[in-house]
């Protein structure tokens, strides 16, 4: 099972063990082929139970998993809603509300269940990539794949302009909130249409400079990619 893994230094002089790339990426790729060619419950359930169960064994906050998962968890509940109340057949309870009959379905709810879980499982196998192989691992990786070059240089700029959208905002939601700018409903609703249209400005001039720059230090069409640093304790030591 050392094979499985290569140790990396954390923070506080605390060494902990991290799934090779090639482990992480060959096992979400299975599971998401799973998932989606012979979804079950009972499939959803090892998976999920799996990803999470590492994470947080590799001292990955709740807090965090929670935070990525929130935005797929709405849609997936959004669907089961929407499938719940849609699809005919027999129907398991209905009630009435402000003078309307609504139905929940038995095929609906179904349906919206392996929906929804294989909505949730995906998610979650993309969050369990993004936790335990670090960017530049996965771009070596794709490196060593044979993927293009200008395809890795594609991901590791998206991924630097990423950060450069989220600090945009906070500094541009920092000066509206010194200047009551979301005082009221009103004045947020205000603020926040403000703030996406001087985002789209600010973000697309701070790319043109990071472009620049780096055409100045030798970059053209491609850019070469992240030193490879090993996978055992070689490449620790070096490290």
């Amino acid at each position: 099972m050392r094979g499985l893994y290569y140790p990396t230094l954390e923070t506080g002089q605390r060494i902990v063990g991290r799934l090779r790339p090639e482990t992480a990426s060959v096992f979400v790729v299975c599971s998401l082929a799973l998932v989606l060619a012979r979804p079950s419950p009972g499939l959803f359930l090892a998976v999920g139970f799996f990803c999470v169960t590492f994470l947080l064994s590799s001292e990955t906050r709740l807090r965090t998993l929670v935070r990525r998962l929130a935005a797929p968890t709405s849609i997936a509940m959004a669907v089961l809603l929407v499938q719940s109340l849609s699809r005919g057949g027999e129907a398991l309870w209905r009630f009435r509300w402000a003078g309307i009959t609504i139905s929940v379905y038995r095929n609906g709810l179904l349906a919206g269940s392996m929906i929804a879980g294989r909505v949730l499982t995906a998610s979650l196998l993309i969050v369990f990539l993004s936790l335990t192989v670090p960017v530049q691992d996965f771009l070596i990786l794709l490196r060593r794949m044979g993927v293009p070059g200008f395809l890795i240089a594609l991901c590791l700029m998206v991924y630097r302009f990423s950060f450069l959208i989220l600090e945009e905002a906070s500094r541009i939601k920092q000066a509206q909130q010194a200047r009551l700018g979301y005082a009221n409903f009103a004045k947020g609703m205000r603020s926040v249409a403000l703030l996406g249209s001087s985002l789209v400005l600010r973000v697309h001039e701070r790319a043109d400079r990071v472009y620049e720059a780096a055409r100045t230090r030798g970059a053209g069409a491609s850019f070469p990619p992240p030193p490879w640093r090993g996978f055992g304790k070689e490449g620790f030591r070096e490290a």
